[in-house]
């Protein structure tokens, strides 16, 4: 008796051990043939540089949400994370370093896919049909965002769902409904679908419990509804914009992205989510089949229309794909290994791309991000020539300074702060005219770019009443941040304006 005491943990050990190897290999598989565009992340190093991809854009209010849990976020597609405050209040008690911050998506997946090896193998009892559902969930979306968009966590809420659904303990169900919607408040849009399919998995003979186990947690995940609904009864006009903005958005998107959007889902996957229901059907009768059917339906009707991340919002259904892939597994038996190996292989050799309203990213193979990755856009190359400039520019070289600039722009054009650089050369050079150009580009683009209304109101001889100058700085001293630098400057100049006019 004893050795079986002292055996049944190392036990447990050891096929947790196998069960993380598991996922890092199917992990590492799927990245060889979906890896992140590394080479963007770069952008995340220049707050206004352009293009504003989706692999860093977030990142830049998500790091200032760590700085600050509570700060606003004024732009209308990431407004969704200033609910999403689990990790960012967590993250800035702790004061986590940034670099640590943007890896957790990355540790989301690792735990999320163990705990796909785990539950497989639990079910299977064959280690290599495990390996096999675990790859197959690893080639979707919520994969590809985690491990390539920075500041997505999208590993985490399936990890919730997950745990919510297959894990039968109570403690697990209630923590995962009251932590997970402060991730991602999608899962309280999935939670009819867990909900129904966590009833469907219980024992039979234990009615009572089953939905006790199902309703309880749903009534701790609806106080996070309540929160909500509050902030929208309020009138809350950041709340109010962003609602309005994907209204406006979905007005303008046609029936074939749709589709596209639904097949990006989960690709020849789909057949898993279509096992899934046919799983309960068959072992729980027509009624919970009807009942999973008409709200797996209505779940992805409905993730194509309420946000523009079609491709992500889809994954309120993976588990009840993995549901399916394990009914497969099950059905076919001693041939398992080649039916899931089947189904693997057709999604990895498959094209997969995440389908927006407005745009689709293709993702790629490792050796395809590597090859770009030697060979990077133009817009890569164009902070070092800003920073030769401002090197150049320190040591009174404004022409040669201005030749960087310039370098910069025709690179990215759509980068302002060059364009601001290269107008403060060209007024060292004299070039006036040159100088008001580039810093009317400037504010047409950014009206509030403080620095560049300073530089036009103290552009000489630009006949330019004295009226207009002052505007020009009280709005730089209203958008500028408390610690910029010139800001006394601007307001003795100010004050010494006004009395002036006395």
């Amino acid at each position: 008796m004893v050795a079986k005491k002292r055996g049944a943990p190392a036990g447990a050990i050891s096929n947790a051990a196998r069960c993380l190897a598991l996922a890092l290999s199917a992990g590492a598989l799927v990245l060889l043939f979906f890896s992140p565009c590394f080479t963007n992340w770069q952008g995340l190093k220049f707050p206004e540089l352009q293009p504003t991809t989706p692999e860093f854009e977030r990142a830049r209010f998500a790091l200032l949400q760590l700085d600050d849990p509570a700060a606003p976020i004024p732009h209308p597609v990431h407004y969704g994370i200033k609910w999403r405050l689990l990790f960012p209040v967590l993250c800035h008690l702790a004061r986590m370093p940034a670099a640590m911050y943007l890896a957790l998506p990355h540790v989301g997946c690792v735990l999320c896919l163990w705990l796909v090896a785990w539950l497989s193998y639990q079910r299977l009892q064959s280690w290599l049909s495990a390996w096999l559902a675990t790859a197959i969930f690893a080639a979707l979306p919520w994969f590809f965002v985690s491990t390539g968009w920075l500041a997505y966590f999208d590993s985490w809420l399936v990890l919730g769902m997950l745990l919510y659904t297959f894990v039968p303990s109570r403690a697990v169900s209630l923590s995962a409904c009251a932590l997970t919607p402060w991730i991602d408040e999608r899962f309280i849009f999935a939670l009819p679908l867990l909900m129904v399919t966590k009833a469907a998995l219980a024992p039979a003979d234990d009615a009572r419990n089953r939905w006790q186990d199902v309703l309880i947690p749903g009534v701790v995940g609806g106080l996070y509804v309540l929160l909500r609904a509050a902030e929208w009864w309020s009138g809350d006009p950041e709340a109010v914009r962003h609602v309005n903005f994907h209204l406006q958005e979905a007005q303008h998107v046609d029936f074939s992205t749709y589709l596209a959007g639904l097949w990006s889902g989960f690709r020849v996957a789909w057949f898993a989510i279509g096992l899934g229901v046919a799983a309960v059907w068959m072992t729980q009768g027509p009624r919970f089949g009807a009942l999973l059917a008409v709200v797996t339906v209505s779940t992805a009707v409905a993730s194509l229309v309420i946000v523009a991340d079609m491709s992500r919002t889809l994954m309120v259904l993976a588990p009840l794909a993995l549901l399916g892939i394990w009914f497969l597994a099950q059905r076919t038996g001693p041939r398992a290994r080649f039916v899931l190996g089947a189904l693997l292989a057709a999604n990895l050799l498959l094209p997969a791309s995440h389908v927006v309203w407005s745009r689709t990213f293709p993702v790629h193979s490792l050796p395809t991000e590597i090859a770009y990755y030697q060979t990077p856009p133009d817009w890569v190359f164009a902070p070092e020539h800003f920073r030769r400039g401002n090197e150049l520019l320190s040591v009174g070289r404004a022409k040669e300074a201005r030749e960087e600039f310039s370098e910069a722009i025709r690179l990215e054009a759509r980068w302002t702060t060059p364009h601001v650089q290269r107008a403060v050369a060209s007024m060292r050079l004299g070039d006036i005219e040159s100088a008001r150009q580039d810093l009317e580009a400037v504010l047409q683009a950014d009206p509030e770019c403080y620095d560049a209304l300073l530089l036009r109101a103290l552009l000489p001889g630009a006949n330019r009443d004295t009226k207009a100058t002052m505007a020009d700085l009280r709005r730089a001293l209203e958008t500028a941040p408390p610690n910029w630098p010139p800001r006394a400057e601007v307001e003795g100049m100010l004050d010494r304006m006004q009395k002036s006019l006395q």
